[in-house]
């Protein structure tokens, strides 16, 4: 709580109108960092990688509904699965938060 406050903070402090948003792997942080304030986005990061397709869905959606539910901006996840199953996109941006992905994949 803490660590993230002071982040929070100097980021505040030192952004002087710059385009700045949080993320992180940490539901803690995440949850905290969306609380504390609200000028800047928060985006819970996840790599929504399982065993087989039904994970990566299950692990998604539930991912959405954290960050909804914390008013987060919302999710950032490894490419694979949307590009496995892109009904995910409209799925999870139906939700109300927002989708980003990273990964080689999207450069195909």
């Amino acid at each position: 709580n803490t660590f993230v406050e002071k982040i929070i903070h100097l980021t505040c402090k030192d952004a002087r109108g710059r385009k700045v948003a949080f993320s992180t792997f940490s539901e803690e942080a995440a949850v905290v960092a969306a609380l504390k304030q609200r000028e800047y986005p928060v985006f819970y990061l996840t790599d929504a990688l399982g065993r087989n397709a039904a994970e990566r869905r299950t692990a998604l959606h539930t991912a959405a509904k954290f960050a909804k539910a914390f008013k987060m901006a919302g999710v950032v996840t490894d490419c694979k699965p949307l590009v496995e199953d892109p009904s995910l996109i409209n799925e999870i941006q139906s939700k109300g938060v927002m989708l980003l992905s990273w990964g080689v994949d999207n450069n195909d």
